[in-house]
């Protein structure tokens, strides 16, 4: 039945029927165009993640051989803004003697750059950073010690007066982290036991929590969020949201990266104006080709991580055009840390308060 839905979310919860051999019914015929265009961006890193594991095979791999997925992929997040100048960095450590090298560096064009690098990042911050670690076998390590340096990226800014925020992403490419979302979860939230996330005020109006805001592995990822204890409450918990891929989507495993740029195109639109936008990221007739299918089937409900010890029930607000705002409701599992406490959240569809709607 999947198969033979329209992909438009246009379309809200009502099932159309796509016409024959197409992704959409013949009244969203215009998304086809882009829903394609993204299969292809996204086959196209499929293939060079296997050309890049085949010409490992041929002899030890040299350490800057890695570069060449760092490229693929920064390529991909800049092709809407071909303006932008990516590369990497290098940045002073504060405990050893050698110096932190950034793999994917987003910028405008200035004289900070020298080559493919981009100098001064501390006091300087570039409009993006992200860590990109291809694995063949699971390595607990790497997602840690990167999420380090993206996460010191955004202390660094948040700490300049006024304060700045650059867009900040962990990628995790290759087979060695299937079948370990759960370490990965527990990984994040134990890691936030050391430093957990502050809010900084961006200006008058806008806020936002200083830790990195997307960790993309392949078929699903996690994306910051900001949640409240009850429905109408103004206080604020840091959380991750997982968003998992639909397994009927053509491209599940690489979907993560169509989704992250799309919010990333939404900070580099707001940023360029000196706001943090917070209202929708792109529109319903957008979504077929950056989120995939409307009509999902997806591995699991809906569930939060943790980043710091919150209380039993968590809701995300969700605004809506018409002055209104729907709270989903989420409830922490069985799942416990190391010291006891619940770090994974799970959606509470029949709870009374699930759904529940507040006017503004």
């Amino acid at each position: 039945m999947t198969s033979e839905v329209c992909w438009s979310w246009t379309h809200g919860t009502k099932l159309v029927r796509a016409e024959t051999g197409h992704y959409v019914c013949h009244d969203c015929i215009d998304e086809e165009a882009k829903i394609l265009r993204t299969h292809q961006q996204l086959q196209e890193i499929e293939r060079a993640i296997g050309l890049y594991v085949g010409d490992c095979q041929l002899q030890r791999q040299h350490p800057s051989h890695a570069k060449i997925l760092e490229n693929v992929i920064s390529d991909f997040f800049v092709r809407d803004f071909p303006d932008l100048k990516t590369g990497n960095a290098f940045r002073l450590s504060l405990f050893g003697k050698t110096e932190s090298e950034l793999d994917v560096i987003i910028d405008v064009h200035c004289s900070d750059w020298l080559g493919r690098s981009r100098r001064h990042v501390l006091n300087d911050p570039p409009l993006a950073h992200m860590e990109v670690a291809f694995r063949s076998r699971f390595d607990i390590e790497k997602i840690k010690n990167d999420l380090k340096k993206v996460h010191d990226t955004v202390l660094a800014a948040a700490a300049l007066v006024p304060p700045q925020k650059v867009w900040t992403a962990f990628v995790g490419l290759g087979n060695g982290w299937d079948r370990h979302r759960d370490d990965v979860i527990m990984a994040v939230h134990h890691y936030f036991h050391e430093l957990p996330p502050k809010r900084v005020q961006f200006d008058e109006r806008d806020s936002f929590w200083d830790c990195p805001d997307m960790l993309i592995f392949p078929g699903f990822m996690l994306k910051k969020h900001d949640c409240c204890s009850e429905p109408g409450l103004l206080d604020h918990w840091p959380v991750y949201v997982e968003i998992p891929s639909a397994l009927n989507d053509p491209v599940q495993r690489l979907r993560p990266l169509a989704l992250s740029r799309g919010f990333f195109n939404h900070f580099l639109r707001s940023d360029l104006q000196g706001k943090l936008d917070v209202r929708e990221a792109w529109s319903d007739a957008e979504s077929s080709s950056i989120f995939g299918p409307n009509l999902r089937r997806e591995p699991n409900e809906q569930r939060l991580v943790a980043a710091t010890h919150a209380p039993e029930n968590l809701f995300i607000r969700d605004p809506r055009p018409e002055g209104h705002t729907v709270f989903l409701h989420f409830i922490g599992s069985e799942n416990k840390c190391s010291m006891g406490r619940a770090y994974v959240y799970e959606r509470r569809r029949d709870s009374r308060l699930d759904g529940k709607t507040i006017s503004v």
